[in-house]
């Protein structure tokens, strides 16, 4: 049976209001030890900042009172815990992204992270590369 989301995803993550300034943002990632914190509007999911997104709009000369719902990533591709872990490696690599939020409907419920996905594939937990019935005689 294949590695699920579920086995892989961090239920620990920080989360921070799109009206929160990049100081409380970069706040609650240090306190959190995070390098990224998921951006809300009235509790629903619109986007996620990361600790680079912070370091690329301070160098932009960037206020840290600047509010994150300006500087987070908003086009989110989604994960649900019952997705096999190979489809995050997919979406990851076709967009090149390093982290997913992982949702029931409308709940924020894990994030995977490409360090989960690492740890896993170093583990033998996750394959990747092409499958027996993805390859085709040539």
């Amino acid at each position: 049976m294949p590695t699920t989301i579920a086995q892989l995803m961090s239920t620990t993550f920080s989360t921070v209001e799109q009206t929160a300034t990049v100081a409380q943002a970069a706040r609650a990632m240090v306190d959190d030890d995070s390098g990224d914190a998921v951006v809300l509007d009235d509790g629903d999911v619109v986007g996620i900042l990361t600790d680079r997104s912070i370091v690329r709009a301070l160098a932009a000369d960037a206020s840290t009172d600047h509010p994150v719902g300006d500087l987070c990533t908003e086009d989110l591709v989604v994960l649900s815990p019952q997705d096999p872990a190979r489809e995050a490696v997919r979406i990851m690599e076709r967009h090149a992204l390093l982290r997913l939020p992982v949702m029931v409907g409308a709940e924020l419920v894990g994030i995977v992270r490409l360090s989960d996905l690492v740890t896993a594939i170093e583990r033998g937990q996750v394959t990747v590369g092409a499958r027996d019935d993805d390859l085709q005689d040539a």
